[in-house]
């Protein structure tokens, strides 16, 4: 879609949202499929903050996508991942959205978390990225996560976060070898899963 040079994309979305929150048909309205990418091209901090604030706005995950890369095409390979950092480092950023829109783009995602500052900042990215909103992790999403945080401390967090899902995990299918890679006894497992679920996987 050809967007008008003076064309104002913060007034557009006001009105799309407007229409979105009637009832009925208006309720259905949606985004051009190219309108976040092409304002966050333009202009990305208002795209990227008015994307934070409206989450009810989004079309789909592919949506997430074309407003990052609307950033990135933005600023320019050499700054983006100093931008997205500072970002993820905000106070109330919505650290998991951020992390999922560049699913598909692993190497880009490895850049940012090396640029992190520091093993808390890549810890607490992490846990917002895989698992604060799933409902579901599996016993092979465990030995995936607890090796890329940093220390013991956080792995328990990790397994604690991990307990309180709804569908859990079944600890008996990690070995001892592994939970000692990880700086974990059993004994920590057990006081965190006391009644495992005998079939989770």
């Amino acid at each position: 879609m050809d967007y008008a040079k003076n064309f104002d994309f913060h007034l557009a979305a006001n009105g799309i949202e407007n229409l979105r929150s009637k009832p009925g048909r208006f309720s259905e309205v949606r985004y051009p499929t190219d309108f976040y990418r092409v304002w966050a091209a333009k202009e990305p901090e208002a795209a990227f903050d008015r994307w934070v604030a409206h989450p009810s706005g989004r079309l789909s995950v592919s949506e997430d996508r074309d407003i990052l890369e609307g950033v990135r095409k933005n600023i320019g390979t050499d700054a983006d991942v100093a931008w997205f950092v500072d970002k993820l480092m905000e106070r109330e950023s919505p650290r998991g959205r951020i992390m999922e829109a560049f699913s598909g783009s692993e190497v880009f995602k490895e850049q940012i978390m090396k640029a992190l500052p520091d093993d808390a900042a890549r810890d607490a990215v992490t846990f917002d990225d895989e698992l604060k909103h799933r409902s579901l992790i599996t016993i092979e999403d465990t030995k995936s996560l607890l090796p890329r945080l940093s220390s013991p401390e956080a792995r328990i967090e990790a397994l604690q976060r991990i307990s309180a899902k709804r569908n859990s995990i079944n600890p008996n299918e990690i070995s001892d070898a592994r939970l000692e890679e990880w700086g974990v006894t059993r004994q920590q497992v057990k006081a965190i899963f006391p009644n495992p679920p005998a079939d989770a996987k």
